[in-house]
């Protein structure tokens, strides 16, 4: 039914993935972590941020709430192992007055933040 309904041409063009203008949907299909657009270069990528972290250099995390390909949990937990110790606690943040997803700092200059 997912498949039906994300093929359909009204839905792809309410959702910005085609001109308005556009005569034909696109095929659409779930979408397993690669694509000619995605290239995954290697399985894990903890151990460069490490090594940018143990040179000093901040780095910056962020995950989308939506998105259902990369659950933010995920990244939430293993940053939290990376960074350890906790300089800023787990708090909100918004922009223009509204909330906007939620931030955590750490001591060795990584910061996980969420975006809505």
């Amino acid at each position: 039914a997912l498949t039906d309904y994300m093929g359909m041409i009204e839905v792809q063009k309410a959702l910005n993935a085609i001109p308005a203008n556009a005569t034909e949907p696109l095929t659409w299909q779930m979408w397993d972590g690669d694509s000619s657009n995605y290239n995954i270069t290697v399985s894990d990528a903890r151990p460069f941020y490490r090594e940018v972290l143990d040179a000093s250099v901040p780095v910056l995390i962020y995950n989308g709430l939506r998105d259902t390909a990369l659950p933010f949990n995920g990244a939430e937990n293993w940053t939290a192992d990376m960074g350890k110790s906790v300089a800023e606690p787990k708090r909100l943040w918004a922009s223009a007055g509204n909330v906007a997803g939620h931030v955590t700092a750490y001591a060795n200059g990584l910061t996980f933040v969420t975006v809505q």
